[in-house]
């Protein structure tokens, strides 16, 4: 069938007559995974389990710095990860009181948990979507993500019924 160009909005059923490929790494940076404190795990392998707690850094901001290994940073769930962080203790495993944040009896800390890494999902120029692809909402989805407003897809065959007789 000829190719024609639509906006997403009308794609839904239509064949992918393209490829998509990836924009940029996905995520594009080492995003937080929850709620919590950011810190070095170095410090709390070595047995800190106590951090001053420095800041807080909401999604949206621009990463702080931590300022040394003793400290933490109050981030929230989506946030870029604090530079000088590599790991995010959940709020639900951490007492904050004074300007302090101690973690509870036998938590354990590993570098990046609750880090959802850069490029972790896919790397920037990844094949997302193969031409001859039928376009349903999770593909259209991810042309969307990836900048398309409109996709060259096969136009939609015309289909006519002629009855004759009984």
């Amino acid at each position: 069938l000829p190719v024609e160009s639509l906006p997403l909005r009308q794609c839904a059923g239509a064949v992918l007559h393209e490829e998509i490929h990836a924009e940029r790494d996905q995520p594009p940076f080492d995003r937080v995974a929850m709620d919590g404190i950011a810190i070095d795990s170095r410090a709390a392998r070595a047995g800190s389990t106590r951090f001053r707690v420095q800041a807080i850094q909401a999604a949206g901001d621009a990463p702080l710095t931590l300022a040394a290994g003793d400290c933490c940073i109050e981030i929230m769930t989506g946030a870029m990860l604090a530079q000088g962080c590599d790991a995010v203790v959940p709020i639900e495993r951490v007492a904050l009181h004074d300007g302090l944040a101690e973690l509870e009896a036998g938590c354990t800390v590993t570098a990046w948990q609750n880090v959802h890494r850069a490029g972790s999902d896919c790397r920037r120029g990844a094949l997302l979507l193969t031409a001859g692809t039928p376009l349903r909402a999770p593909e259209i989805a991810i042309a969307a993500a990836n900048g398309a407003d409109r996709l060259r897809v096969s136009m939609q065959p015309s289909i006519a019924v002629v009855s004759t007789g009984s």
